[in-house]
């Protein structure tokens, strides 16, 4: 049996919006754990590290289907004490709702302790998701505001 398949393009879409700077978490004390600008460091580098194997998707909510998947993170950054992330949306309804400012808070899941399963590499604290909800552990960061912030590309 030939399981060779020519490879898919996709030209409908030429460009997805791209959310600069969203700001997601921050150093602090969060549900018990201490989290050191280290640590955000570790996930900036760890997502580079991980590009195509483990790649964090934009939620809504913290489900688990992939039926609330609205896109993809693209970069991951520390400034100061925060983290920050690039996001693609892929879904227009999303990006509706960004705008009107119906969707805004975000919230973060972090693996503490990662191992790749196919190396058993571990690289400790990693980027797992952003998800968009409507009330976040943590209340002082920014999260979601377009001003100027959608890009296409």
């Amino acid at each position: 049996m030939n399981l060779n398949f020519p490879t898919q393009k996709f030209s409908e879409i030429d460009t997805l919006p791209l959310i600069r700077g969203v700001e997601v978490f921050k150093v602090g004390t969060w549900r018990g754990k201490e989290y050191t600008i280290e640590d955000l460091k570790a996930m900036e580098h760890n997502f580079k590290e991980l590009v195509g194997t483990l790649d964090p998707p934009l939620k809504v909510d913290h489900s688990e289907s992939a039926h609330n998947i609205a896109g993809w993170v693209v970069d991951v950054y520390v400034n100061k004490s925060s983290l920050y992330v690039d996001l693609e949306v892929t879904e227009p309804e999303v990006i509706e709702k960004i705008k009107r400012g119906t969707f805004k808070k975000v919230s973060v899941e972090i693996y503490t302790n990662y191992v790749e399963e196919s190396t058993l590499t571990h690289y400790g604290t990693v980027l797992r998701a952003v998800s968009i909800v409507s009330i976040p552990q943590l209340k002082t960061i920014r999260g979601l505001e377009i001003e100027g912030g959608i890009k296409n590309g």
